[in-house]
C-alpha cells in the first residue's frame, strides 16, 4: 500500500491511524524508508519499514459498499452453537487476532446477540476491543461520531432496522 503523508488508513492490531509522513532511518544494513502512524487521538505512534507495509496488513478505510456488506454480517443470527466458555473466548480470540473486519463483526455480533454482557468480564473486553476498532473504521467512513457509529452498529445487531436503511447516504 502506497501511503501519502495526511491519509487515513487502518493498522489491523491499532486501527484508523494517520500517516504523519515518510522518514529514512540509517540502519546496519543501509537506508530504510519507514511509515509514521499516529492513532487520531494522538497517543500512539507507529513506525513500520516502507517494505513491510503490505505484510503487516495496513489498509485503506472501508468504503460504504463493505459496509453495507458488515452491516449484513452484524444483522445476522448471532452463533449460539458453541456454549462451552473456553472454546467461545478461544474463538473470540481468533476472531480478534485476524484484525479482519468481517471477524470482528462476527465478535460483535455473537457476544451483543446473546444478551446483557459484564464489561469487565473476559466477553466484556473483547467487545470492547472490536467495538472500538470496528466504530472509529465506520465513523471515519461516514463521517459520523465514534458513538453514532457505535449505536448504528448496535441497532443492526438488535435488528432494529433493515441493514442498509441504517448506512446513511453519501
Amino acid at each position: 500500500m502506497q501511503a501519502q503523508p495526511g491519509q487515513i488508513i487502518v493498522h489491523p492490531f491499532h486501527g484508523v491511524m494517520r500517516v504523519q509522513g515518510i522518514t529514512t532511518r540509517r540502519l546496519k544494513r543501509g537506508e530504510v524508508d519507514y511509515v509514521e502512524l499516529t492513532d487520531l487521538g494522538g497517543a500512539l505512534a507507529v513506525s513500520i519499514p516502507v517494505e513491510t507495509t503490505d505484510t503487516v496488513g495496513l489498509r485503506p478505510v472501508v468504503t460504504r459498499e463493505k459496509i453495507h456488506e458488515l452491516m449484513g454480517v452484524l444483522a445476522s443470527p448471532a452463533d449460539t452453537t458453541c456454549e462451552q466458555w473456553s472454546r467461545r473466548i478461544k474463538a473470540h480470540q481468533e476472531r480478534l487476532h485476524s484484525g479482519d473486519n468481517e471477524q470482528l463483526c462476527v465478535v460483535i455480533r455473537d457476544i451483543l446477540g446473546t444478551g446483557d454482557v459484564v464489561r469487565g468480564s473476559a466477553e466484556g473486553q473483547m467487545l470492547q476491543y472490536a467495538m472500538g476498532h470496528v466504530s472509529a473504521e465506520f465513523a471515519e467512513a461516514l463521517g459520523m461520531s465514534g458513538d453514532e457509529a457505535e449505536s448504528l452498529i448496535e441497532r443492526a445487531v438488535r435488528g432494529a432496522d433493515a441493514p442498509a436503511d441504517l448506512v446513511p447516504a453519501a
